[in-house]
């Protein structure tokens, strides 16, 4: 038995060689190293911020077309409660309006059902429906200047 199982014979077989094909050993992953850079490298000199650099004071902004004050017609001032007003406060203060005399039709809430001073408005019949998100800009175009 000792001749079958020799050195040689131990130095040959290796665990890597198992079915014909050679399967390569992992090897451990050693940590990476980047590449130090110099303190007077380009990537270093760019982050630094100058020492007598000031920001500059930008001038304020004008309000942009949606904030701007336009002027209402007298029987949109009925309904608002003023004289100026810019669009979207108009719209808020119209849906609030129509929600606050329970002007919305109740199962679609986008209708609207026309009252005295809403029909006055829009120059349409008391009791009439308009869809609030189609028509009543179409509408409100007439009373805002």
């Amino acid at each position: 038995m000792e001749d079958f199982y020799t050195e040689d014979f131990e130095n040959e077989y290796d665990d890597s060689f198992i079915g014909g094909k050679k399967r390569s050993k992992r090897r451990s992953k050693s940590k990476s190293r980047k590449p130090k850079r110099s303190k007077g490298s380009k990537k270093s000199r760019l982050h630094k911020k100058s020492k007598g650099s000031k920001k500059k004071k930008t001038k304020r902004k004008l309000p942009s077309a949606l904030k701007k004050p336009l002027k209402v017609s007298k029987h949109l001032q009925k309904i608002i409660k003023t004289s100026k007003a810019p669009r979207s406060e108009i719209n808020k203060k119209l849906w609030a309006y129509i929600k606050k005399n329970k002007c919305q039709h109740k199962n679609d809430g986008r209708v609207i059902i026309l009252d005295g001073h809403l029909a006055e408005l829009f120059g349409k019949k008391k009791g009439s429906q308009i869809h609030g998100f189609k028509d009543m800009p179409k509408l409100l175009k007439k009373h805002i200047m």
